[in-house]
């Protein structure tokens, strides 16, 4: 199967030995249901994320600074991998900054929001590779420091592309450090030790430009919680394409009244919840689905109590999620 296949080329068959670096204590996030996430056709994040038992940290660095950012160490980038089942149009990334410092006072001091391509050479916990780490780049966004949002419980910074990008099924999101002013520092959040949806697939870029894993190089077995929003629209129940192992219909339409008729199909046996937000990102709809064996089936939403407005409606299988955008009349 691809995704074990593109597990194995990760894998390398040696490594040279590092020094192993050091964070002086974590401290607790906490985060706030699925509040936060971009109001599009899909929002992308670590399976982790959706763990009932996570945890979610931000660590200090030796030196100052920031584990899951720029610190003492002169870290350079942060990324987090993603692989999808197929490819998708990446429209902007999201990030949740747990603290900043501005010290500097510059109105230059930014950071950048990157989409990279997985070509690369670098190391991962078992070593070496030729390929597989973060590389090329897709396309690029900077951020100011100030627009940088730290103030309250699971608020993601996000930036869209200037257009949107088509990648490939395996990709990574990260955010590049080096327009950071001297004194200003950020950390990105990161889930607890041990939750990830894939062991090695948080990336970090040092000093010298060369990349490796976090559980190679702290080593924490971590993800980073960095978000993509994609455009996954055009996966239907009648497609041969599915989109994280899923399909989605709405077979009233997308404009609904009392009931919304939802058909949706899964290639392989999972645990499912549903999920509907409005467009301000409020939670109105979270429900367990229960598991779920390879099929298609049919669930009706009652609408009647909502709004007039937008809605976005997520099935969400093993902690992977596709995203359907509605409107109540």
């Amino acid at each position: 199967m691809k995704k074990s296949f593109l597990s194995l080329v990760l894998i390398g068959a040696c490594g040279a030995t590092m020094a192993q670096r050091v964070s002086t204590g974590a401290q607790r996030m906490h985060a706030n249901a699925d509040a936060g996430f971009r109001a599009s056709t899909d929002t992308i994040v670590t399976g982790a994320y959706f763990d009932p038992d996570v945890t979610f940290e931000l660590r200090n660095s030796v030196g100052g600074g920031y584990v899951s950012g720029n610190n003492g160490y002169g870290d350079k980038a942060k990324a987090q991998a993603f692989l999808l089942d197929n490819a998708v149009t990446a429209e902007a990334v999201g990030v949740w900054f747990g603290a900043k410092t501005e010290t500097s006072g510059d109105p230059n001091s930014h950071v950048t929001f990157n989409m990279y391509q997985l070509n690369g050479a670098g190391e991962n916990s078992a070593g070496a590779i030729t390929t597989g780490a973060p590389n090329s780049l897709w396309a690029s966004v900077e951020v100011p420091i100030t627009d940088c949002d730290t103030s309250s419980t699971t608020t993601f910074t996000w930036a869209d592309f200037a257009a949107p990008v088509y990648v490939t099924d395996y990709f990574a999101a990260g955010v590049d450090f080096t327009g950071l002013a001297a004194g200003d520092t950020i950390g990105i959040v990161t889930t607890g030790e041990g939750y990830v949806e894939y062991q090695d697939f948080s990336w970090e870029k040092w000093s010298d430009d060369s990349w490796y894993t976090m559980y190679g190089s702290w080593p924490l077995d971590i993800d980073f919680v960095i978000l993509v929003a994609v455009d996954a629209s055009n996966v239907g129940i009648d497609d041969a394409e599915t989109f994280n192992g899923m399909r989605m219909s709405f077979l009233n339409g997308n404009l609904v009244g009392q009931d919304v008729q939802l058909a949706y199909t899964v290639d392989q046996n999972a645990k499912m919840r549903l999920l509907v937000s409005d467009a301000s990102g409020r939670l109105v709809l979270d429900q367990d689905l229960g598991n779920k064996a390879v099929g298609l089936y049919n669930q009706t939403i009652n609408a009647e109590n909502w709004n007039a407005g937008m809605y976005y409606v997520s099935l969400i299988a093993n902690g992977k999620s596709i995203t359907k955008k509605l409107v109540k009349e």
